[in-house]
């Protein structure tokens, strides 16, 4: 495709996902959503600067896809046990790490469904909310919108969660709030599950 199309296309889907189409010196994240042949099709957007100009990388999110079970991702009997047993009498922080595609997030939603049984307060802070759960409190992350990563932390404290789900983890700063906010929480999280990604 010529170069005019793909300038056309990388602006297209930046203002889709609301990025900011003047900036090419700094990797930015958006998220949209888009039709296609009558189906809603949820997008997460990366836009990377290169020598040659801007390159967009495009994640679809199948939001009509039922959540998982941990019997149902793909792990080994052993690990679904390390998990449940974690879930269910351990304390402290569970990071889940992996490449793009590795199942990060169905592996934190396959937990998240497990505690959806249980009488806890469960709060997750995600970018974007992927899946709507039934009894789980889901604040979407947006500092475009006046809701930063800390100060969306900072409001998740007032809630008293037993549980905290803390989506992506990118950056040191992210990291440092999201283990301050577990070591000061009164009283402590009972449990804190993030993904790096």
């Amino acid at each position: 495709m010529p170069n005019s199309s793909g300038h056309h296309l990388v602006s297209y889907f930046k203002v889709l996902a609301q990025m900011d189409t003047a900036a090419l010196a700094h990797a930015e994240h958006g998220h949209g959503r888009i039709e296609a042949n009558g189906m809603l099709l949820e997008l997460r957007v990366t836009g990377v600067p290169t020598p040659n100009g801007e390159m967009i990388g495009i994640r679809l999110l199948d939001r009509l896809r039922p959540v998982l079970r941990l019997d149902e991702i793909g792990m080994v009997e052993g690990d679904q046990a390390h998990l449940r047993n974690w879930l269910a009498e351990i304390q402290g922080m569970l990071l889940v790490c992996g490449p793009v595609g590795a199942g990060k997030t169905a592996t934190l939603y396959a937990m998240l469904h497990e505690l959806q049984r249980l009488p806890r307060s469960i709060v997750t802070l995600e970018d974007p909310v992927e899946s709507s759960l039934d009894g789980i409190t889901q604040i979407e992350v947006n500092a475009k919108r006046g809701l930063p990563f800390p100060k969306a932390v900072r409001a998740m404290l007032r809630l008293d969660p037993d549980f905290l789900l803390v989506g992506e983890i990118r950056d040191p700063e992210s990291a440092h709030v999201a283990i301050t906010a577990v070591r000061r929480s009164s009283p402590p999280f009972t449990h804190a599950m993030s993904w790096v990604g």
